[in-house]
C-alpha cells in the first residue's frame, strides 16, 4: 500500500473514531481492508496507545491472565506496524507482563504496565483484586414431605458474593440426581446479581418412601468458584399412624394343635396410606383356645407387625385372634382361622362288639369304629381295614373309610360255623387304621337249628313189661355244622309197645358228651309185636322236626313174673314149684327141660310153649294127660297164662 493510501485510511477514521479504529486494528479487519504488499504509514512514532488502558485481574489460587496490545501511531494517527514493542511492569509483585503483552496477576494491588516503541511509551493500569465468589447460606439443603400427600416442600437459600468485586451473571445450572428417582427438584433465582435468593422446591408426586439426593449448580461468569455445587437432600416420610388393617394371615386353616402357615400380620398406615414404623400392636387369642407367640409386636419400616406363630386349639372349628393398637381406626382387628382335624391316631369301638348270632349268619349290628386325632376329634376319610382273626366266617365291605363323624362301619360280619358249648365269645374281628393302632371285636357263634338228632344212650334195652328200661333213653342234638344245640327242645313219644314215658318234653343239656336230652323214664308195654316171647317197643325223640328212634323189648322174668304165678296158682298141688330160689332143687330146675309123667312130654321146653307140657296143661291143650290145671279151677286168665307162654318162648331164661 502506498503511504498516501495509509494516510487516507487513517484520515477516514477521524480523530473521533480513533478508538473504534484501534479496535478494528485489533481484530485485523481494518488492516485487511486497507493493506496490500506496501508498508503502512511513512511517519515516525508520535504516540503509543495501549488497549485496554485499564485492566482488572483477580488474584486466586489459579493466576488470572489477560493480554494487552500496543499500537504505535504517527502524527496523522496512522498505525505503524512492524515496530518493536517493549513491555515492562512497575511492580512485578502485583502483575507481570511478557513480551507479547500478556499480563499475569501475581498479588493484590495496582501497578502500571508500559509499552515502549522507539522511545515513545504508552501505559496500562493493572488492578489485581480479590475475585467475586458465589456463597450460599445453606448446603446441603434438607427438604421433607409426607409420601402420597400431594404436597411439596420448598425453602430459600441466600446467594451472596463472598469475594471481591461484583458478582453478576448469576444463573441456575444443571440439576444432577444422585440417589433415587429424578425429576423432583426445581430451582430458581430471583435476580442475576448478588445478593440473590435461590428457591428450591421438591414435588415428589408418587415417589416412594425413602431418601433422595440431588446437586444443583449455581454459575456466574465472574465468580472464581463457578459453578458452585449445592447438595439437596429430600426425605419422603410418613405422617402419624392413623389406621390399622389386616395385611396377611386371615382365613387360614391348620390342624388342631398346630400353627397356621402364615403368621397373622397387620399394616399400620398414616392418613395417606403410608406404612408407619414403630407402632405397638398387641395380638391375643380370642376364641378356640390355642396360643400365640410374639403377641407384643412393633411395626417395622414397612409398617407391618406380625406374630411369631399362631397355634390352633385342640377342638375342630373356628379360632379367632385379635390385633389391637389403641387410637387407630380399625382397631381391634379380628383374624379367623379354622382348626381342622389332625391325623388319625386313635381308634376305638363305636358299636357292634360282644354280639351273638347263629353260626354262618351275620351279626345284627355291623361292627363300627370311631377314629379320632390325638385330641379326640373325629377324623373323616380315614381308611380302616377289618379282618377276621378268630372263628372263620367272612366280611363284606372290609375296607371302609370314616364318615364325617369319624365312624367306619364294616359291611357285614358273618360268623364262623363253629359254636361252643357252653356258649362263649369264639369269633374275633380286628379293625386297623394306619397310624392309629387297632381294636378287636368279639362275638359268640350260637348253634343253628337242630338238623341232627342221634341216639346217645338207652337204645336196644329190655325190661319187664310195665317197668322202665334201666337206662333212660337220650339223644344228642346238633346243627348242620355239627354244633351241639344246647337247650334245644326235644319231645319223646312212645311209638310201639304201648308203654309210657315221663318227662317227655325236655331240653338238651350240654355237658361232656354234647347237647344231650333224656326222657324221664320209658316203661315198656306188651302191645307191640310179639316175637319169640318178647314184645317190641318203640320210642321217638324229636327236635325241630328231626327224629331219632329207640327200640326196646318187653320180656318177662322167671323170678319176678313166672315164679309168683307158681306160688299163687300151682304150689298148692305141686309144692316144689313154690321154691323161689333159682339154684338146684328150685322150681326152675324142676321144670325146665324136665320130662313129665305124661307121655314123656317135657314140662318146659325153652323157646317152645307149644311143646311145653306145663303151658299146655294150663290152657287145657292136652286132655289126654289129665284135667286142666289147676285142677278144678279157678283157671288162669289168659293174661296170666300168656306170661308163662311168653317167658317160655323167650327161651325160658333163668332170670
Amino acid at each position: 500500500m502506498r503511504p498516501d493510501a495509509v494516510r487516507r485510511c487513517s484520515r477516514a477514521a477521524g480523530t473521533a473514531g480513533i478508538a473504534r479504529l484501534l479496535l478494528l486494528l485489533l481484530s485485523g479487519s481494518a488492516l485487511a481492508g486497507c493493506s496490500d504488499a506496501s508498508d503502512i504509514g511513512p511517519g515516525s512514532v508520535i504516540t503509543v496507545r495501549v488497549v485496554p488502558d485499564t485492566m482488572t485481574l483477580f488474584f486466586a489460587a489459579g493466576q488470572d491472565t489477560a493480554t494487552a496490545q500496543a499500537f504505535p501511531l504517527d502524527d496523522l494517527g496512522a498505525f505503524l506496524p512492524g515496530k518493536t514493542i517493549t513491555w515492562v511492569t512497575d511492580d512485578p509483585l502485583v502483575a507481570q507482563v511478557d513480551s507479547a503483552g500478556g499480563v499475569t496477576a501475581i498479588g493484590l494491588g495496582t501497578t502500571q504496565v508500559t509499552a515502549t516503541v522507539d522511545g515513545i511509551a504508552g501505559t496500562l493500569v493493572v488492578n489485581v483484586a480479590v475475585p467475586p465468589a458465589i456463597g450460599v447460606s445453606l448446603s446441603p439443603v434438607p427438604l421433607a414431605v409426607i409420601a402420597n400427600s400431594g404436597t411439596s416442600s420448598a425453602t430459600t437459600v441466600a446467594v451472596t458474593n463472598v469475594g471481591g468485586g461484583s458478582l453478576t451473571g448469576l444463573a441456575v445450572g444443571s440439576i444432577t440426581y444422585l440417589v433415587g428417582a429424578p425429576g423432583w427438584l426445581s430451582a430458581s433465582l430471583n435476580q442475576t446479581t448478588a445478593p440473590a435468593t435461590l428457591t428450591l422446591s421438591a414435588a415428589p408426586g408418587t415417589l416412594a418412601l425413602g431418601s433422595y439426593s440431588a446437586q444443583v449448580l449455581i454459575t456466574s461468569p465472574v465468580a472464581v468458584n463457578s459453578p458452585l455445587t449445592m447438595s439437596v437432600n429430600l426425605t419422603i416420610g410418613t405422617g402419624p399412624a392413623t389406621t390399622i388393617a389386616i395385611q396377611a394371615g386371615n382365613g387360614q386353616a391348620a390342624q388342631v394343635g398346630t400353627a397356621v402357615t402364615t403368621p397373622p400380620a397387620v399394616l399400620v398406615t398414616d392418613q395417606f396410606g403410608n406404612p408407619v414404623s414403630g407402632t405397638s400392636v398387641t395380638f391375643a387369642v380370642a376364641s378356640g383356645g390355642g396360643s400365640v407367640v410374639g403377641g407384643a409386636a412393633t411395626t417395622g419400616t414397612n409398617g407391618i407387625a406380625a406374630v411369631t406363630s399362631w397355634t390352633m386349639g385342640t377342638v375342630v372349628g373356628a379360632n379367632t385372634l385379635t390385633a389391637t393398637s389403641a387410637g387407630l381406626t380399625g382397631s381391634p382387628l379380628t383374624f379367623t382361622a379354622t382348626a381342622t382335624v389332625g391325623a388319625a391316631l386313635q381308634i376305638a369301638i363305636s358299636s357292634g362288639d360282644g354280639q351273638s348270632a347263629t353260626v354262618n349268619q351275620a351279626v345284627a349290628t355291623a361292627p363300627a369304629v370311631l377314629v379320632t386325632d390325638q385330641f379326640g376329634n373325629p377324623v373323616s376319610g380315614a381308611a380302616v381295614t377289618f379282618a377276621v382273626t378268630v372263628g372263620g366266617g367272612g366280611l363284606t365291605g372290609a375296607t371302609p373309610t370314616t364318615n364325617a363323624s369319624g365312624i367306619a362301619t364294616v359291611g357285614s360280619w358273618t360268623l364262623g360255623t363253629v359254636a361252643t358249648a357252653p356258649a362263649s365269645a369264639n369269633n374275633s374281628l380286628q379293625a386297623t387304621v394306619t397310624g392309629g393302632g387297632s381294636v378287636a371285636f368279639t362275638a359268640t357263634a350260637n348253634p343253628g337249628a337242630v338238623t341232627s338228632v342221634v341216639v346217645s344212650q338207652g337204645n336196644g334195652q329190655s325190661a319187664r313189661p310195665g317197668t322202665a328200661v334201666a337206662t333212660t333213653p337220650g339223644v344228642r342234638v346238633r346243627d348242620t355244622f355239627g354244633n351241639d344245640v344246647c337247650g334245644a327242645a326235644v319231645t319223646f313219644a312212645v311209638t310201639a309197645g304201648g308203654g309210657s314215658v315221663t318227662g317227655a318234653s325236655t331240653t338238651a343239656a350240654c355237658g361232656g358228651f354234647g347237647a344231650i336230652a333224656t326222657v324221664g323214664s320209658w316203661t315198656v308195654g306188651i302191645t307191640g309185636t310179639l316175637t319169640s316171647g318178647a314184645y317190641a317197643n318203640g320210642l321217638s325223640a324229636t327236635s325241630n322236626g328231626i327224629a331219632a328212634g329207640f327200640t326196646a323189648t318187653a320180656r318177662y322174668s322167671y323170678s319176678l313174673d313166672v315164679q309168683p304165678i307158681y306160688n299163687t296158682s300151682c304150689a298148692g298141688c305141686h309144692p316144689g314149684l313154690s321154691l323161689p330160689n333159682l339154684g338146684s332143687g328150685s322150681s326152675y330146675a324142676a321144670t325146665v327141660g324136665v320130662a313129665s309123667a305124661c307121655g314123656g312130654l317135657v314140662y318146659v321146653v325153652a323157646s317152645s310153649s307149644a311143646t311145653s307140657y306145663l303151658y299146655q296143661k294150663i290152657i287145657n291143650a292136652i286132655p289126654a294127660c289129665g284135667n286142666r290145671m289147676p285142677p278144678g279151677g279157678p283157671f288162669l286168665p289168659a293174661a296170666t297164662s300168656n306170661i308163662i307162654r311168653d317167658w317160655i318162648d323167650n327161651g325160658a331164661p333163668n332170670n
